[in-house]
């Protein structure tokens, strides 16, 4: 396997911006390779990993590969919680679990991640830099489906209003 830094970085960066360009398929055998040398050099609660555990199990939610997604969400999430528990990417990750849960039919686990996280990262819109600002819009669109593959439908209204709301261009004066 590879070893040298210069080669983890790369391959990182291309995992990135594969992520960015919206090819998760791409994305993931990199991001999984990534971890899985990383975790050979780094102790395992290292919080390096939080990062592409979260990117990795963003691509398998997105490749509507749930059940692969639990498990490097779940590490995410608890590296967040240990080292960096008010971080928009802990909530960012919470989120991204609910959404595999739901994924996987456990509607009652899944929506008080939704819920909670959407709810954090609301609280921090205002610190948020602007390209943080699309996870706030991200948890909205996974609450909405969440109700609607849940059979709530009446439930989803009220959200995706908000939702709505967040994607009209602002109007000028």
């Amino acid at each position: 396997m590879f070893t040298y830094p210069a080669t983890l970085t790369a391959m990182m960066n291309l995992a990135q911006t594969y992520f960015q360009v919206r090819r998760p398929a791409d994305a993931e055998p990199l991001l999984a390779k990534y971890v899985e040398y990383r975790r050979t050099k780094l102790p395992a609660d290292s919080f390096v990993l939080a990062f592409p555990l979260n990117l990795l199990g963003d691509c398998r939610v997105q490749l509507h590969r749930d059940a692969d997604a639990l498990g490097p969400l779940r590490e995410a999430l608890a590296l967040y919680e240990k080292h960096a528990p008010k971080d928009v990417l802990r909530y960012d990750t919470q989120s991204l679990l609910g959404a595999a849960l739901a994924g996987q039919k456990n509607f009652p686990d899944a929506e008080p991640h939704l819920l909670d996280s959407y709810h954090a990262l609301a609280a921090l819109e205002p610190d948020l830099r602007t390209s943080q600002r699309a996870l706030v819009t991200a948890a909205l669109g996974r609450i909405v489906h969440f109700y609607d593959a849940s059979g709530q439908p009446e439930k989803a209204v009220p959200w995706r209003q908000k939702l709505l709301e967040r994607q009209q261009p602002p109007k000028s004066r």
